[in-house]
């Protein structure tokens, strides 16, 4: 039964574990695209300002044509989409356009590429300049990240768990160790509590079986008041246990029942008939 129990803990607690771990490293890993995705694109930018800078200053010149840098790819356009000038590395022309901002084209040769389309006015011509790059960066910085988060995540889960069995066998041995005491306590209660109700039944009866003289009766009555007496303090001592162990009292387990412990009963007799406890 415990048993039972512990394993089912286990299985809902790695099952929520593994819920919640998973969101965790879906968000990390959304983050971290979107940070490394925005370094990317400042990067762009700041590669294609000095050379906007130097068209601007000399638009006849053809630099961009020589520029061979690797995974970097430059166009000049104007503003109807047509290719001034062309990088290179650049095996064809790049499907963007004329649009200013970032757009992600893919070429066969190359693969996907993110592309920044620039305004900038070169003497009396308004051209956009495009500075594009490679994202095989990027995509392997991404696929890196998923490839640990796919190794960490089942460690982490592992390890949550054992953490979680470990402490939850405590968890339950306690438990067991208090539900023990409960039931003792109980079987003390119950064990107690019918001594003093036996004597009150059997007092009962026999004054019921016949009449009885004054002094029976008084005989009787002592003996139920004493016993009425025992029940009372069997019944404050479980008050006070409950208010211990509701957390309103400090108090020594069994000091109740210890203190209304009823003493042995001896035979008695009762209008000539002898009677037990």
């Amino acid at each position: 039964m415990n048993r039972s129990i512990r394993w089912r803990m286990v299985v809902l607690f790695c099952v929520t574990a593994g819920v919640l771990l998973g969101i965790s490293y879906a968000g990390l890993y959304i983050a971290f695209e979107r940070v490394v995705r925005g370094q990317f694109d400042r990067r762009i930018r700041e590669i294609a300002a000095p050379i906007i800078v130097d068209l601007a200053g000399d638009p006849e010149d053809k630099d961009v044509d020589l520029l061979n840098i690797p995974d970097e790819y430059f166009e000049v356009l104007d503003t109807s989409g047509a290719v001034l000038q062309r990088s290179r590395n650049l095996p064809e022309n790049l499907p963007v356009s004329a649009i200013a901002g970032f757009q992600t084209v893919h070429l066969s040769s190359i693969g996907e590429i993110r592309a920044s389309v620039i305004p900038f006015q070169a003497g009396e011509n308004a051209w956009l300049f495009v500075a594009a790059a490679s994202t095989r960066e990027v995509a392997e910085a991404l696929a890196a990240l998923r490839r640990f988060a796919l190794l960490l995540l089942p460690a982490s889960l592992l390890l949550t768990a054992a953490v979680f069995g470990f402490y939850s066998n405590q968890l339950l041995a306690r438990i067991d160790a208090v539900v023990r005491q409960l039931r003792q306590f109980v079987s003390d209660a119950s064990h107690e509590l019918r001594t003093p109700l036996a004597v009150l039944h059997g007092e009962t009866e026999l004054l019921l079986m016949r009449p009885r003289t004054g002094e029976e009766y008084r005989t009787a009555a002592r003996v139920m008041d004493s016993e009425l007496k025992k029940l009372n303090r069997i019944v404050d001592g479980l008050f006070t246990l409950s208010m211990a162990d509701a957390g309103q009292l400090r108090f020594a387990a069994g000091a109740a029942l210890a203190s209304a412990r009823p003493a042995r009963l001896k035979p008695r007799t009762l209008g000539g008939r002898r009677t037990n406890a």
